[in-house]
């Protein structure tokens, strides 16, 4: 009954001028109001989450910035909790809006985003992310879930391409003789180490077909090659691989 009686109070302050904090109309600091929706939702019902939801929505009106965003990232928590993803992500966004390098609203924007199957959006998200200063396993956690989302497109292709020089294209010797048991043998300059610049490619084609909710092939065609212009010297490989 006190969180609803609090709740309501504290939605009637965000409704007047914003000429004070919450505080000055609710009689607590915004910390112990945090507390009070913190326990409300510790009851995990739903009226303990109507008034940490009530209380949230107040405290986003707060002039104090730190409490507003705060307010928001726990609301937006909590709508995901329950489901209600776009209303999250909308929260999350606000308070990218007034903080860009909140690295931790990204990720969970990007998380709440692919839960959407907005995957574009979620991976821009995270590269967003990416772009800043992450602790080392943060930044492992990070990569590893982007490239979730990016095994989650239907199709997947990449192409590298790199100049390759070679002292030795070859792979021959750079002796002028070889040894046998009758005499020395002279080399031909073919049959010695040549150099050479080629190309080298690498890429792959990576499909994916659903048959089931949890459950779906993949295919992976991956290859890799240094090319020269004399044919004979080129290296091609590829490989094949799929699976449920």
């Amino acid at each position: 009954m006190f969180v609803a009686c609090l709740a309501g109070a504290v939605l009637a302050a965000s409704s007047l001028p914003a000429q004070g904090s919450t505080q000055s109309i609710s009689g607590l600091s915004a910390e112990s109001l945090f507390d009070v929706a913190r326990r409300a939702e510790a009851a995990d019902n739903a009226s303990g989450d109507a008034d940490a939801e009530a209380i949230y929505v107040a405290l986003a009106g707060d002039p104090d910035i730190d409490v507003r965003q705060e307010a928001r990232f726990r609301h937006g928590q909590l709508l995901t909790r329950r489901g209600k993803l776009a209303a999250a992500a909308t929260l999350y966004r606000a308070i990218l809006d007034e903080r860009p390098d909140a690295t931790r609203v990204r990720l969970e924007l990007a998380a709440v985003l692919a839960r959407l199957n907005d995957l574009p959006g979620a991976r821009r998200a995270l590269r967003q992310a990416q772009a800043g200063k992450l602790p080392p396993q943060v930044a492992l956690a990070v990569d590893q879930y982007a490239a979730a989302l990016r095994s989650a497109k239907p199709l997947v292709a990449s192409l590298e391409v790199a100049l390759a020089p070679s002292t030795n294209v070859n792979r021959a010797t750079n002796a002028t003789t070889l040894d046998t048991i009758i005499a020395p043998f002279e080399l031909s300059d073919d049959a010695r180490a040549r150099s050479g610049i080629g190309v080298r490619l690498g890429g792959q084609v990576f499909a994916r077909a659903p048959l089931r909710p949890h459950l779906g092939v993949t295919a992976r065609l991956p290859g890799q090659g240094t090319l020269y212009r004399d044919t004979s010297f080129s290296d091609i490989s590829g490989a094949g691989q799929i699976g449920l």
